[in-house]
């Protein structure tokens, strides 16, 4: 990930000195009234496997001092007069978020506000810092004066998650802009859960399903791309809460018994819309209201209705309404999921079918093909087909659509496809 180089004087320091080098800090956007940087939980733990509350001490300096230096006019060195630090809950992976914003500007001294949050999007604490701008005549050096003039008057580089789904649009929390990067993100990002039938147990901490889908451009399923989505567009302003869905098991006829499907609620304006971007099946590709009602899209109709406390979602078909999930609306965490999906598929007796299944689908123009072992299913402008794959040729033929631009999954899929066979 790109970030910008902090636009402090070091002097004459190696920069492997500085604290916020040993630690781990990156300024990953700044915009004028909004800095973002972030922390890695590893190598800053505490004797219990937490992250050390002194991180994220210079963490919040870090990001409260930086933005004082890029305040327009501001020439000299900027010094931590006062910091406080309330801590609210604590982490022991992924990647932490620190959102600094001024609380007060003086012609030399200024207050802000820094909000951590982890990777699953809990507030680990809230810290205000104010400093003492020391001003010098100009600015130390002409590095110094170049990195200040570029960042106070370049945008900040967009985040490689935007290019890694196509998005080249504006980053702001719209209903429009919501629209588009569901649009896009179901397009480019494949669903696949291919770790359970290989064997390994998945990751699903932001920085993991980023490591995951962005840096190695791979596919995910929800509790991966879902989830770091989620991260990605409270990066950008929009107010996210995840959800514990439980799917509908057709061939058996209920509901699933843990919420072990992670979707995403959006805020804006007072309004609440549902976020889908991540399931083996058709499902709304555009964020829906949730308001019972109707709502079509490419061809399709969905409805949300309510049961006592539970949100059902449907879609229609040709033999009536077909139930997709069900949820109510419960925040979640990391920590749940893992404890109510990766361990009760992959783990011991509770082993489920979908660690032995391959599942993986592709959103296309006007709805979405997707393959679960030997049956294939194409759902398009309102029709649906399946049919049985014929052979290892066929089956590589439609992993290769599934897949296309993925030519690494396309080939783990064949070899789990053709595992399924030997073993029957």
């Amino acid at each position: 990930m790109e970030s910008w180089p902090l636009p402090i004087s070091i002097g004459t320091l190696d920069p492997a000195e500085l604290v916020t080098t040993t630690v781990g800090v990156r300024i990953t956007r700044w915009e004028p009234g909004r800095l973002v940087g972030t922390l890695p939980v590893e190598g800053n733990r505490d004797a219990y496997g937490r992250l050390d509350s002194a991180a994220l001490a210079v963490l919040a300096e870090t990001l409260g001092s930086v933005a004082a230096a890029l305040e327009p006019g501001s020439s000299g060195i900027v010094l931590g007069q006062e910091l406080s630090v309330a801590h609210h809950e604590d982490t022991g992976a992924g990647i932490v978020t620190g959102t600094c914003v001024p609380v007060h500007h003086g012609g030399s001294v200024s207050t802000y506000e820094i909000v951590v949050t982890a990777a699953d999007g809990r507030r680990l604490c809230t810290a205000r810092l104010t400093c003492r701008l020391r001003r010098t005549a100009q600015p130390t050096t002409t590095a110094d004066r170049k990195v200040r003039l570029s960042m106070q008057s370049a945008p900040p580089p967009r985040d490689p998650y935007w290019e890694r789904i196509g998005y080249h649009g504006p980053l702001e929390p719209t209903l429009d802009v919501l629209r588009e990067i569901c649009r896009k993100h179901v397009l480019e990002v494949p669903f696949e859960a291919l770790e359970g039938p290989e064997g390994r147990r998945p990751v699903i901490d932001w920085a993991g399903a980023y490591d995951k889908i962005v840096t190695r451009r791979g596919g995910g399923f929800c509790l991966q791309a879902n989830g770091l989505l989620a991260h990605q567009l409270r990066q950008i302003g929009f107010d996210v809460t995840e959800l514990a869905a439980h799917i509908w098991v057709g061939h058996r006829g209920y509901f699933s018994k843990g919420g072990d499907h992670l979707i995403l609620m959006v805020r804006i304006d007072g309004r609440q819309w549902l976020v889908d971007a991540s399931y083996t099946s058709l499902v709304y590709v555009e964020p829906i209201e949730l308001v019972a009602g109707e709502y079509h899209q490419d061809g399709w109709t969905y409805r949300v209705l309510t049961d006592d406390d539970w949100y059902v979602v449907q879609r229609r078909d040709d033999e009536g309404w077909l139930p997709l999930y069900r949820f109510v609306l419960s925040p979640r965490t990391t920590e749940f999921f893992l404890r109510e999906a990766v361990a009760w598929h992959l783990d011991g007796e509770t082993r489920s079918e979908t660690a032995r299944t391959l599942m993986c689908s592709r959103g296309i123009r006007g709805g979405k093909v997707w393959l679960v072992n030997n049956h294939l299913t194409v759902a398009e402008r309102g029709t649906v087909t399946t049919r049985t794959v014929r052979d290892r040729q066929d089956c590589a033929e439609i992993l290769g659509r599934i897949f296309r631009g993925h030519e690494d999954l396309a080939e783990r899929g064949l070899r789990i496809w053709q595992q399924l066979q030997d073993t029957r």
